[in-house]
């Protein structure tokens, strides 16, 4: 019978090499794909890494220890995650040089970019193969590097890159799981910084299409209320997001902000001539 290991018995370089495939092992949604994450991954990077190090591993039972520490709540029917990026997605962001001169190798070219013909397709299995070259010290860096964006979030630019893209997909994705589950209906309103660098706000009204009806959005009942809930808004999330950078509060009261119907401030009707520069910056930075 397997004698249990105690989570010390690895050292931390073993651990990161190991934890690499813990979001894969516990995304698994059966105990025999679990077993395949644990041979197909796990066992072939440790038992390299020990190789390398010239350990005796006679001793080691890997996959009991994995059962009995890696353990979600139910399997299959585990919680969603907290965020964290994908392993592709850093080696992209990170290793972007080497990627693209692997899709020029694999596209017959001698250099590549995002404007070559064909790159986008090539691009996960330049990723792929980059991973596959990456020492076991390499892969531990990167996977140290993802638990640490997972506990700070991305960089400002990645997160505007992506909340251009994908913010009202997932609104709308959340609002379909709530109702579905619970039978909630919500309107949201949604701020969000451009690429580049402008406070926009958003409103995400399903409830419409959630009930397959032929009916008026809230905000097309509502424009003038909504507009003006919607630069409250604003005004208060760049109060608050002025607090947390640390900024003064200003002295005295700015013009009013107004709101246009994409959801992006508008030049106020009337600007004071004597105003200087800076203060104009601020407002509407």
């Amino acid at each position: 019978m397997p004698v249990p290991i105690r989570y010390s018995v690895f050292t931390p370089a073993e651990r990161a090499v190991i934890n690499v495939y813990k979001s894969d092992y516990l995304n698994a949604a059966t105990p025999e794909q679990r077993k395949q994450v644990a041979q197909s991954k796990v066992l072939p990077a440790i038992f390299n890494y020990w190789t390398e190090q010239g350990r005796d591993t006679s001793d080691i039972a890997i996959i009991y220890w994995m059962q009995n520490t890696w353990r979600s709540k139910t399997l299959g029917d585990a919680p969603p995650s907290s965020f964290k990026p994908k392993i592709t997605e850093l080696v992209w962001r990170t290793r972007k040089a080497d990627v693209l001169a692997e899709i020029a190798v694999l596209l017959g070219l001698e250099a590549a970019d995002t404007h070559s013909p064909g790159w986008f397709n090539k691009r996960m299995l330049a990723i792929r193969n980059i991973m596959d070259t990456m020492s076991t010290e390499e892969k531990a860096a990167l996977e140290k590097e993802r638990m640490r964006i997972a506990r700070e979030g991305n960089p400002e630019e990645e997160k505007r890159r992506l909340a251009e893209k994908k913010s009202m997909k997932r609104m709308a994705d959340i609002a379909l799981a709530n109702w579905l589950e619970m039978g909630l209906l919500t309107i949201s309103f949604v701020t969000r910084t451009t690429p580049d660098g402008q406070l926009a706000i958003e409103v995400h009204d399903p409830i419409p299409n959630l009930l397959g009806v032929p009916a008026s959005t809230f905000k097309d009942l509502y424009q003038a209320q909504i507009n003006e809930v919607m630069r409250l808004i604003l005004e208060y999330v760049k109060s608050v997001k002025g607090m947390f950078a640390g900024s003064a509060a200003p002295k005295k009261s700015a013009p009013t902000v107004h709101i246009d119907p994409s959801g992006f401030p508008k030049l106020p009707d009337l600007l004071d001539p004597s105003s200087k520069k800076l203060e104009l910056e601020r407002l509407f930075r």
